[in-house]
């Protein structure tokens, strides 16, 4: 997925973040591809977005996303939301989550 243009809304870090697996799918070698029937284009996950679609294989916050992610890469709370927060907006905007205030 290209996250030049990620939505960058403003979260809380609170909201609960829901994956939507309604699209048809295939795993290929560490590779997931996602169809939109509707409109005729495909997203490709893979590496670290890969990775995160994964985490939210159950609802969770923001806020535990980035847990997650800090503790894997060892990297700061704020580059994760700096990194994450565009990527979500992307997932959010081509409906493959939805994101519910809390």
């Amino acid at each position: 997925m290209d996250r030049r243009g990620g939505n960058m809304k403003h979260y809380s870090g609170t909201e609960k973040l829901e994956r939507l697996d309604g699209r048809p799918a295939t795993d290929l070698e560490g590779e997931y591809v996602f169809m939109d029937t509707e409109r005729g284009e495909y997203q490709l996950l893979k590496g670290t977005a890969l990775y995160i679609w994964e985490l939210l294989e159950k609802p969770k916050t923001l806020d535990e996303l980035c847990s997650d992610i800090t503790g894997e890469f060892g990297i700061s709370k704020e580059q994760c939301l700096e990194d994450v927060i565009p990527f979500i907006g992307e997932l959010e905007e081509i409906g493959l989550i939805k994101i519910h205030s809390p």
